[in-house]
């Protein structure tokens, strides 16, 4: 029974570890506004998928003339690579 128990626990924590890695935040954007989101965020869910643009960085999101979102807070930089 604790056998069971212990490898079924296992296999839910393996698979709600493969579904966050497939949910990969980026940064989006509209090209009607004038800000970039998390793809998490709320206002972010709601841009239509013919407006949406996306970016590999936030230095490309600034450099397209776009602030970051208040609510949802994404980074203005890129971490620097260690």
């Amino acid at each position: 029974m604790k056998k069971t128990f212990l490898w079924i626990l296992f296999a839910l924590l393996c698979v709600s570890a493969t579904a966050a890695a497939a949910e990969k935040v980026s940064l989006v954007a509209s090209r009607y506004s004038d800000r970039y989101h998390l793809s998490s965020c709320k206002i972010a869910k709601k841009i239509r998928a013919e407006d949406l643009m996306t970016f590999a960085a936030p230095e490309e999101a600034v450099a397209a003339g776009l602030v970051p979102c208040r609510k949802c807070n994404p980074p203005s930089q890129s971490k620097p690579k260690k």
